[in-house]
């Protein structure tokens, strides 16, 4: 899980972001978004191909929703990946796929870490 040491940070709380060392990277679409944006609440874990098509559509998927979203994250490897020939960050598993980025380089991870230690302190 390298994204957070090459400066890959992500935003869900607001507006889903890309971010590289502080300059915002082009997340496409407003389906490519919302593909990132579930694989950002799964960081390190893999969403079966099943989960992205009724996160995106619910009970009314396109024709070949499952190529849609191969599409959707073929774009997505072409901003966020250093090499999208080689894929090392967003990756396929089984018929989905699995952002693998630490809890931190999310802000959502980030926030949950803080009330974390907080809740940690105020109980020291």
């Amino acid at each position: 899980m390298g994204a957070a040491a090459d400066g890959l940070r992500f935003t869900v709380l607001g507006p889903v972001r890309a971010l590289r060392d502080g300059g915002e990277l082009n997340t496409g679409t407003p389906r490519q978004k919302a593909v990132l944006a579930v694989l950002l609440l799964h960081p390190g874990r893999a969403v079966s191909a099943d989960q992205l098509v009724d996160a995106l559509w619910g009970e009314c998927p396109p024709g070949r929703p499952v190529a849609a979203i191969r599409t959707y994250a073929w774009h997505l490897r072409k901003e966020i990946e250093p090499d999208p020939a080689e894929p090392t960050v967003l990756l396929r598993v089984g018929s989905g796929y699995r952002l693998d980025v630490p809890e931190e380089a999310v802000d959502a991870g980030r926030a949950a870490g803080l009330i974390a230690a907080a809740a940690r302190a105020r109980t020291a």
